[in-house]
Order: structure tokens, then C-alpha cells, then sequence
């Protein structure tokens, strides 16, 4: 099981852009707590939840544990999860497999609404794929702070991670819009038909 953790965490931390002599272990547990255990859990007490939990994923069919619903198209993908399989998805899971379930939580503004109070000296910003959007992170914590970018339906944007709202007021959350995306379908301008489970 140890191994197991370790081999996913020194994967996610080779698969993110972090800049040369960056992959260690400890950055890697870091990064998978900071990025992906909010959704997916492993060790002895794993279980599926938002995600599937991610025992023994390397060699694992994709869309194949029992017990988690995945979408029709993660179930048709014939991925085998690896090393190169796992870095693919993570750079650009929606190119990867179309119609993922995948989820990127975010309060989305427009550039004039959004203002960085402090720790603009502890960014970094990773780019993938088409390269189009700025996803910035914090370099002491790992975690994916905003992100920044264009669509056709919004304009400019910036998306600002749910997870990096810690000190935000539990009244200011509650009383702000919620916009859903239909993300699992790569449709950023229709919400999607049903949203009560979201």
C-alpha cells in the first residue's frame, strides 16, 4: 500500500510543471493533498467518495472499480492507468477523455472584480495543453490558488479555487451566485440540465 501512495505521488508531483529537482516524495504527498485528496482518498481506510479512491491504480482499467459511478465515457476509455497514462490525464483530463466527471471547483469573476490582497511573491503559474489559460499556485503549499483566461461566452475571467477560500466568511459563501458548468461534457457555456446533486 506504501508503495503504492508513493508511486502516486511521485506521478502527480512528474506530471505537474513544478521546474527541475522538484520531484521528491514529500512533494508529491504534499501536492497530492493540496490538489487531489479533497476528491480521492488512499491507504487502508480508502474509500470512493467525490472520486474513486486510488489503491492499486497502476494497471487498473479506468472507469473499472466497483462501486463508483464513472462516466460512460471514462468506462469506454480503455485507459490502463501508468506512470504516462496518469500524467497525460492529469495535464488535460478533459483531451484525454472527453466527458469526464473530473470536476474543477471555482468562483468565477471578471478581472475588475478580482484583486490579490498579498503572497503575489509566493506564485507560480503552470500552463497546459492549449496553453491558454494561467493556472497560478501557491509555491509554499502546492495548492492551485486561481486561474485566469478567456471564453467566448465570459470574456476574460478569473476563476478563483474554492479550496484557497478558507478565510472567506461562511455567510459571504452562502450569499454568493453559483453558475454550474457543464464540464463533463467540455460545454463552458450551458449549464447542465440537472444540478441538484451539485
Amino acid at each position: 500500500m506504501l508503495l503504492t501512495m508513493k508511486k502516486l505521488c511521485l506521478t502527480i508531483l512528474l506530471a505537474l510543471p513544478l521546474g527541475a529537482g522538484a520531484a521528491d516524495l514529500n512533494n508529491g504527498q504534499r501536492l497530492f493533498g493540496t490538489r487531489c485528496a479533497s476528491c480521492h482518498s488512499v491507504g487502508p481506510s480508502a474509500r470512493s467518495g467525490f472520486g474513486p479512491q486510488l489503491n492499486a491504480l497502476f494497471g487498473r482499467r479506468a472507469g473499472s472499480l466497483p462501486g463508483y459511478g464513472y462516466s460512460a465515457a471514462m468506462k469506454r476509455s480503455n485507459i490502463v492507468w501508468s506512470d504516462k497514462t496518469l500524467a497525460t490525464f492529469l495535464d488535460d483530463p478533459g483531451d484525454l477523455v472527453p466527458g469526464t466527471k473530473m470536476r474543477f471547483w471555482g468562483a468565477v469573476v471578471t478581472p475588475s472584480q478580482f484583486r490579490l490582497l498579498e503572497g503575489a511573491q509566493v506564485l507560480g503559474e503552470y500552463r497546459f495543453h492549449t496553453r491558454r489559460d494561467g493556472h497560478y499556485f501557491c509555491r509554499d503549499c502546492g495548492i492551485n490558488v486561481f486561474s485566469t483566461g478567456e471564453s467566448t461566452a465570459m470574456g476574460p475571467f478569473v476563476a478563483v479555487t474554492v479550496a484557497s477560500l478558507d478565510d472567506a466568511p461562511v455567510e459571504e459563501l452562502i450569499a454568493a451566485p453559483v453558475r454550474y458548468f457543464d464540464g463533463r461534457n467540455d460545454n463552458w457555456t450551458t449549464p447542465p440540465a440537472e444540478v441538484r446533486h451539485l
